[in-house]
């Protein structure tokens, strides 16, 4: 049984201080860019209780509970080939949890996530969960990839596999808790079950910069650099014949300052701008080169990104910033709009993928996902979470 675990759920609030937005303006600003511009990075609200009823439950993905000393984060979506349901997400283990970039070193980890890898796990029912054992190793040392793998996400296409994930290849400055200049890549398989073929360079890389030697001393300011620290936290769809990685950066914000308001916390930069992000880049092919939309960001917050396809749109679920705690519908993958609102949301939601799946029907909409969980020791594991009733309905009848 799942014990002594408390659910930290918040949003972000998100306030803007310059309205320039520091050069962000072009032609082809996405509808999310918009809403914030013009809400000044107030909190979005509909002003109406939301019609979801909370939108979830969560329960138990038995054998990938708390484990003492394991940690347990981020999941992939979940996809079912044949009989078994396959997931893949962050492990770690040995010694304590984290001791800073400070104290960190070749065995200590400086972060939950720091010194990690992909494991990979399978299920008959979605409920009971057989750990199999490591997918992706880390890269060897000096490459983009040797200090850590974590956050994967799967992609399916043509009978073969595709595992994308963030990268770390030293022991970086931080920012805000996390590496600066992760990257995102990638391995490929013939099944589920491996083995993988790793991906030598990135798949892609934070921007405007490709290499992060070339960064410039001091805050990073110029048109496009929101998206200049990292990438994160990869999403995958299959559309029309092309490729998305959706993925979350934020900007090089310099001097930045904090504020708390009871259990609402987050960073703003004295320069106003957006705090955090999702982009999508685009591909003709699943191995890239992937080409960032000149509409990014297509949206504003959202820690971890989470996106999945139904009836002809593309849904995305957003855990932080201004519109958080809200789930957007898109027609096109670059303009959404806010058609529920959730609350509590799950941490890190790796959805059920039928468009990914060996199914019938596979413009399904999900219905249950695994998201991980923080106990009172601060370890991770994962859990399960299913839509409730009223939440389905009004995502089916979103347009």
């Amino acid at each position: 049984m799942l014990q002594f675990f408390v659910k930290y759920r918040f949003c972000g609030l998100v306030t803007m201080l310059s309205i320039g937005l520091l050069g962000y303006a072009h032609a082809q600003k996405s509808e999310a860019l918009k809403r914030f511009e013009k809400q000044h990075g107030a909190q979005w609200s509909s002003k109406k209780p939301s019609d979801a009823d909370g939108g979830f439950t969560f329960t138990e993905a038995e054998g990938l509970g708390y484990t003492p000393g394991v940690i347990r984060r981020d999941p992939s979506d979940i996809i079912k080939i044949g009989d078994r349901y396959h997931l893949w997400y962050t492990r770690a283990e040995g010694g304590p949890l984290r001791v800073g970039l400070a104290q960190a070193n070749d065995t200590l980890r400086a972060f939950p996530w720091d010194l990690s890898t992909v494991w990979h796990a399978t299920s008959l029912d979605g409920v009971h969960w057989n750990e199999i054992g490591m997918a992706v190793d880390r890269g060897k040392p000096g490459s983009f990839d040797a200090r850590s793998v974590f956050t994967p996400n799967i992609m399916v296409d043509k009978g073969r596999y595709y595992l994308f994930y963030q990268t770390a290849s030293g022991l970086e400055d931080s920012d805000l808790g996390d590496f600066k200049w992760t990257q995102i890549g990638m391995s490929y398989a013939d099944s589920p079950d491996g083995p993988w073929h790793r991906v030598t360079e990135p798949v892609l890389s934070p921007g405007p910069y490709g290499d992060p030697g070339d960064y410039p001393k001091g805050p990073i300011i110029k048109k496009g650099a929101w998206d200049a620290l990292v990438c994160h936290d990869p999403s995958l769809l299959v559309r029309d014949g092309k490729y998305y990685l959706y993925y979350k950066s934020r900007y090089f914000r310099g001097d930045d300052r904090r504020f708390s308001d009871g259990d609402l916390k987050d960073w703003v930069n004295k320069e106003g701008g957006i705090p955090i992000g999702w982009g999508v880049a685009i591909a003709d092919n699943p191995m890239g080169p992937y080409t960032k939309s000149p509409s990014n960001p297509v949206i504003i917050g959202g820690h971890e990104c989470i996106i999945w396809q139904y009836n002809g749109g593309v849904f995305a679920m957003v855990t932080q910033g201004p519109e958080c705690n809200t789930i957007q519908m898109s027609k096109d993958g670059i303009n959404f709009k806010v058609v529920a609102e959730v609350d509590p949301v799950p941490i890190a939601a790796g959805m059920y993928r039928a468009d990914f799946s060996d199914e019938k029907n596979r413009d399904q909409l999900p219905e249950w996902g695994i998201s991980h969980e923080i106990n009172t020791q601060n370890y991770n594991f994962l859990e399960r979470f299913n839509f409730n009733d009223k939440l389905l309905k009004v995502l089916r009848r979103a347009k």
